[in-house]
């Protein structure tokens, strides 16, 4: 009986050391593909950021938006076969056109970015996260309101658990949510979802990060059109 048991716990042993290594090996590999696709999007951004180098062969009166115009427009051929390069580039070009005021370019490429990622990465897939949130901005931001509240839903919901509940980036989702019930008419549940938001972010974040002041600001200004002078003051 000494003898058996004693094999049993070897045998268990083994296989929870091959479990381990295992993961070890499946994190290993997962760290060495997210090495070599920021690779790949950095070496991108540094050809269009070459491309008015006079030294190296470009053309020294190119624009910001002719070089990105550009880059942008061989993305599909260069990477066909590399979806989450792909998929990282597109965001990237998306929010580059997004910071130059052109939003109809930029939903071309994040709508493909998010497109690949849902197709090819897990829900919980940071890179995934980044991208959902970004186009969710961009609808916002385009007053497409319904779509936009349908990406910060499940922005929020993953945040919670890749990040955590209390995390700075879950914190973020859920005030961008609680915009989508102010938006929505539901003053109350804006509130209560802002004034939550705002008591943890004070706690974990300090007053002087620029989200609680954001955060804060949305909530005075709700004060204000409940008439809560004294509370938004």
């Amino acid at each position: 009986v000494v003898v058996a048991a004693a094999v049993g716990g070897i045998g268990w042993q083994a296989v929870r050391a091959t479990h381990a290594e295992r993961l070890a090996t499946e994190r290993s590999e997962v760290a060495d593909e997210q090495t070599r696709i920021a690779n790949a999007v950095n070496a991108f951004l540094q050809s269009i950021l070459s491309a008015g180098d006079a030294r190296n062969g470009g053309n020294p009166g190119i624009t910001v938006r002719e070089a990105l115009d550009n880059a942008a427009s061989t993305v599909g051929e260069r990477f066909a076969g590399e979806p989450l390069v792909e998929a990282g580039i597109r965001r990237v070009i998306g929010d580059t056109y997004r910071s130059l005021g052109l939003p109809a370019e930029a939903l071309e490429h994040l709508e493909a970015s998010v497109a690949l990622y849902r197709a090819h990465a897990p829900e919980t897939d940071p890179l995934r996260l980044q991208a959902v949130g970004d186009l969710a901005i961009l609808y916002d931001d385009m007053n497409r309101k319904a779509d936009a509240a349908a990406l910060y839903a499940e922005d929020l919901r993953l945040r919670r658990v890749v990040d955590g509940p209390e995390a700075e980036s879950t914190l973020v989702a859920e005030v961008n949510y609680a915009g989508v019930l102010l938006v929505a008419g539901d003053l109350e549940g804006a509130e209560r979802a802002y004034a939550s938001c705002l008591a943890r972010m004070r706690e974990a974040l300090g007053e002087e990060n620029t989200n609680t002041i954001v955060t804060m600001q949305h909530l005075a200004d709700l004060y204000t059109r409940l008439r809560r002078d004294d509370e938004a003051e």
